[in-house]
């Protein structure tokens, strides 16, 4: 029953958003804030270390979560950035999430300075919650090749001393769980030994989604650690979970009244060898919405509004922010404890020696699916390099396009398609202007695809039938792709607003060397993370088997994840190399 009320109260939601046109974020004042209608998000994250040198890799987890701890299927994706103690941003990624998972990396450079810093991970939904609108992981980072500068009179002290506890170097067992076995083949392992570690549920209870640490236990203890960074979101908006991808979204005034202004069509375009071209319709309130629910190319994109020529340059579009900004934390002094000078420099020549090897331990990229352009293999391709080539636009349509021309001149120049089954032009939308796209940018302007360099012009596909697209509907397309990569450079429009769009960051299948194969026999081995797997998807059973490397010591086994039932699994186990 209660899975019902919930799919019941996820349909309201959905019509709820499809009413308001998919606006990201709205005044609060406009919602009746029903958490029945409005479920809550909540976000959690797991690294795999938090204390971390210029030139090793962090490597975290997302989990996106219901107000239960069960995998939320709202938002689709996950923002993460890692901040300084000023709230500057030194990294955003934006991450696909699959069944409520996501996870990503970032290399440390040897530019970040010596300091604390923050993890911060949520989506836009989550942004509407008042006491946890994220998830933060305290990150320590410690440059060895760069002066200390954390060393402020006054504010809260740090210190990252040497450990030589026996918990610290001899890390023990704990687990807050009895429902998953863990096996290991020994305890004891020799270097670039083969270790192979089994998870076993021993009851329906345990299967979930959970990620694997292996990694060296670090003789350090941290004194003192900061307390959770306080947001300055005032919750002065509602912001809408992001279903099917990264909602670009904004509203359309007039720049004469900066009024907003309904029933305008937006078109977005990022360029590409698969281009992404979307269109949207503003609402009552000016404001639009446009889902970007596939992996894209490049990092920019176009957004002009559809209009005439007296009419686009009297409109302005402004973008709606995914950015949490925060309050910046109390000032603190770093002191590192002398005695850890010997580990730290033995540590950062092993690094400087794994990194000198790094096209032969790189990671492998993981291919995602892209979508399709929109009019798939519609119509007839013409690729001009097999035709005798024009110079102009206008010959190369004259003896080339049989589908489609050019009708009058100059100004008044327009592009026109022939439809094979109304030769004398009659029926339905044949008045109507084709969509003429460049790269997927849409040409508003004939002059600029008429006075475009044909030797640049790889192809031009024209699909000559009535086809409509969001909203409108066109007697056909005319899609042009290019060989130069700068062409919007040379369009005359200046209706064309610039915008950033980060790319998702691409899944990836980490580096994991296999000693049976002698080819790795000559090549140094000083990893201190022996296995990252961020994605175990646990039913019954589930087997990894990595190696071991050349650095002796303890090493922690870290099982981190949620059950499908919501209850957090927190698991340490340890194994020795010698």
């Amino acid at each position: 029953m209660g899975r019902l009320i919930m799919i019941r109260n996820i349909l309201i939601l959905i019509a709820f958003l499809i009413k308001l046109h998919g606006v990201a974020q709205i005044p609060v004042s406009q919602l009746e804030r029903n958490n029945l209608v409005f479920p809550k998000e909540q976000i959690k994250v797991t690294i795999n270390a938090n204390l971390l040198l210029a030139g090793e890799m962090l490597q975290y987890k997302g989990y996106v979560l219901t107000s239960e701890n069960k995998p939320s299927n709202l938002s689709k994706i996950l923002y993460v950035s890692l901040r300084n103690n000023q709230d500057s941003i030194v990294f955003t990624h934006k991450l696909k999430v699959e069944k409520g998972n996501a996870n990503g990396d970032f290399f440390i450079p040897a530019s970040l300075e010596t300091g604390v810093y923050k993890l911060i991970a949520y989506t836009n939904l989550s942004r509407n919650n008042i006491d946890n609108p994220f998830d933060e992981k305290q990150l320590y980072i410690i440059n060895t090749f760069i002066e200390n500068k954390n060393t402020a009179k006054d504010g809260t002290l740090i210190s990252i001393d040497f450990s030589e506890k026996d918990e610290a170097n001899n890390p023990k067992t704990t687990r807050n769980s009895q429902n998953i076995k863990v096996g290991l083949d020994k305890e004891v392992y020799g270097k670039r030994d083969k270790v192979r570690l089994t998870l076993t549920a021993l009851d329906s209870l345990a299967a979930g989604n959970y990620s694997i640490s292996v990694r060296k236990v670090a003789p350090i203890k941290i004194k003192n650690e900061q307390s959770k960074i306080a947001t300055s979101n005032t919750n002065s908006r509602f912001y809408l979970p992001e279903l099917r991808g990264e909602l670009i979204s904004g509203v359309v005034t007039s720049i004469q009244d900066n009024k907003p202004v309904a029933n305008q069509v937006v078109a977005l375009s990022v360029p590409g060898e698969n281009f992404l071209f979307k269109t949207s319709k503003t609402n009552g309130n000016g404001q639009f919405f446009i889902a970007i629910d596939s992996p894209i190319e490049v990092n920019k994109a176009l957004i002009q509004v559809f209009a005439n020529d007296q009419a686009k340059n009297t409109f302005k579009i402004a973008l709606d922010t995914k950015k949490l900004k925060l309050k910046p934390n109390n000032s603190y002094k770093l002191t590192i404890d002398s005695q850890l000078k010997d580990w730290l420099q033995q540590r950062s020549t092993y690094l400087q020696i794994e990194n000198a090897y790094f096209e032969v331990k790189k990671d492998s990229v993981l291919t995602s699916p892209t979508e399709p352009i929109f009019f798939g293999s519609l119509g007839v391709e013409y690729k001009l390099d097999d035709f005798t080539r024009f110079s102009t636009i206008k010959e190369t349509f004259t003896e080339v396009i049989s589908l489609a021309a050019i009708r009058g001149k100059g100004a008044a120049a327009k592009f026109i398609v022939y439809n094979p089954y109304d030769p004398n032009g009659i029926a339905n939308f044949n008045d109507v202007d084709p969509l003429v796209i460049i790269n997927g940018v849409l040409i508003q302007n004939n002059t600029d695809l008429l006075n475009y360099n044909a030797h640049d012009i790889e192809s031009i596909r024209v699909v000559n039938n009535p086809y409509r697209y969001g909203s409108k509907i066109y007697s056909g397309i005319i899609a042009v792709k290019t060989n130069d990569k700068n062409f919007v450079s040379k369009l005359n429009n200046h209706s064309l607003t610039e915008i950033s769009i980060d790319k998702w960051v691409e899944r990836k299948k980490y580096y994991n060397p296999d000693y049976t194969d002698k080819n790795f026999d000559r090549i140094p081995d000083y990893r201190v993370q022996l296995l990252w797997q961020p994605n175990v998807v646990l039913k019954t059973q589930h087997s990894e088997t990595f190696f071991t490397s050349d650095i002796e010591g303890n090493y922690e086994i870290v099982i981190h994840g949620f059950t499908d039932t919501g209850k957090l699994i927190n698991d340490t186990f340890k194994i020795s190399v010698k």
